[in-house]
């Protein structure tokens, strides 16, 4: 992947599901530091240390299942901010994402609800509910755990 981005085919190369050890392996063994990383992110679980080292290396931060496949849309907090901006909860956790750097990838096959995730930016959480939002913090993982994957293919 290096040789391409070297020879001009590609402009960057992104990871997925790495965390810094993997990421500082990959840097040493390749002299290249990735643009992106793809990270499951969701105010359940925020890898508030991950993230700050993406920030130090300049390497940018993207979320899969923002949303916790759903599951974190009944969250009460979450339907009270909604109604307090005119928004859904879905939209408050797209627009949380936003508001903390992260690049995000909404999973949707209805065309509703693709057109309701773009509408995130027309509005501003206040600081004082982005900490409400970032209270949320449950370690609660809906996806694989990266460290298992990586410990399993080096085995």
């Amino acid at each position: 992947m290096t040789d391409l981005v070297k020879a001009g085919k590609v402009r960057a190369i992104g990871l997925s599901n790495f965390y810094e050890e993997h990421i500082e392996t990959c840097i040493r063994e390749t002299g290249y530091v990735p643009q992106l990383d793809q990270l499951e992110y969701s105010p359940w679980l925020q890898e508030r240390k991950l993230h700050d080292y993406h920030n130090k290396n300049d390497i940018r931060f993207q979320s899969w299942s923002p949303l916790a496949r759903g599951k974190i849309l009944d969250e009460p907090l979450l339907v009270k901010l909604g109604e307090k901006y005119g928004k859904s909860p879905a939209q408050i956790v797209l627009r949380w994402n936003l508001q903390n750097d992260v690049i995000i990838i909404p999973r949707s096959t209805k065309k509703e609800r693709i057109k309701e995730n773009m509408e995130i930016f027309d509005f501003e959480i206040s600081q004082e509910d982005m900490e409400l939002i970032n209270g949320m913090e449950k370690g609660l993982r809906i996806g694989f755990d990266a460290n298992e994957y990586h410990r399993d293919a080096v085995m």
